[in-house]
């Protein structure tokens, strides 16, 4: 393509060997071939653990947040049974609708 110089050059490492040690070598290789280091390297394993403990933490948080909401839930749902349970006290029960008679022999049964 008539040029003397290449734009990028991507490695695959096989399967059992350190992708560490095959970067370090091929740098050496190539800053003895260019008299000095004038290029970089990326590593994906660098990548993929970053982004696993990336995982991680959002899943922790989360699982955090999740934790939290249920119990301000159960505090919640506990409260509203306490109210309901001492709204009903004897001597304070006043049932909605109905007639008289039943309300009387309702307090009735109660006291």
């Amino acid at each position: 393509m008539g040029q003397s110089w290449l734009n990028s050059i991507t490695v695959r490492v096989k399967e059992g060997f350190d992708s560490a040690q095959a970067e370090q070598q091929l740098t050496r290789l190539l800053t003895l071939r260019h008299g000095k280091k004038d290029f970089f390297t990326w590593n994906m394993d660098g990548v993929l653990k970053t982004a696993e403990k990336t995982t991680r933490t959002l899943q922790l948080f989360l699982t955090l947040v999740a934790v939290i909401s249920l119990v301000v839930g159960g505090i919640g749902v506990m409260n509203i049974m306490l109210v309901s349970v001492t709204e009903r006290t004897p001597g304070d029960w006043h049932p909605y609708g109905g007639r008289r008679a039943r309300q009387r022999c309702a307090a009735t049964v109660l006291n």
